[in-house]
């Protein structure tokens, strides 16, 4: 499938490796602008490979992502993908586990909700967010609840955010990618 992106702006957070850094090789082979954001350097090499430009960024960070966001003046799409997925089983109450729990949320939801907060004003003419759910968004998987929940959380977010963006020409959707 094929879509005309030539010279549509496009942000994608979590892009260095995996899903964020798939999605990036489709969208740059389509003819987009983009910037990619992530949390480690590799996305400096990732984004030498796309001719796209960078930012090193914890998207749970508000100065970090406005950093990020600082050189772009407009953008059509917003990919939110950044995320992270660990064990927290709820028979665990130790302190890393706890730590670990409130990581995953603080990256998973506040983080998205930032970055989409933080872009919302460069998406002047309508566009398009889509936010990485996840299948575990749909269903759940034993030892892993703060992603499940996270995840929930993700489409929770997504509906609401339709319903809010809707009128200014904003299409948000979520996918839910498994395994």
């Amino acid at each position: 499938m094929s879509f005309c992106l030539k010279d549509k702006s496009v942000v994608i957070t979590g892009s260095s490796r995996g899903i964020g850094l798939a999605i990036a090789r489709k969208f740059h082979a389509e003819g987009a602008r983009l910037h990619l954001i992530a949390d480690d350097a590799a996305v400096r090499n990732r984004a030498a490979e796309l001719d796209a430009t960078s930012a090193i960024a914890d998207i749970s960070d508000a100065d970090a992502v406005c950093g990020a966001l600082s050189r772009l003046d407009r953008i059509d799409i917003l990919i939110n993908n950044a995320g992270l997925e660990r064990m927290t089983p709820v028979t665990l109450a130790d302190a890393e586990v706890l730590a670990t729990f409130r990581r995953i949320v603080e990256i998973n939801v506040v983080g998205t909700a930032l970055v989409t907060r933080l872009a919302l004003p460069r998406m002047l003419g309508g566009g398009a967010i889509v936010n990485t759910a996840s299948i575990w968004g749909r269903v759940a998987e034993a030892e892993f609840d703060a992603y499940v929940a996270s995840k929930h959380a993700i489409i929770g977010l997504t509906k609401t955010w339709a319903r809010e963006l809707g009128s200014r020409g904003i299409r948000v959707n979520a996918v839910c990618p498994g395994w």
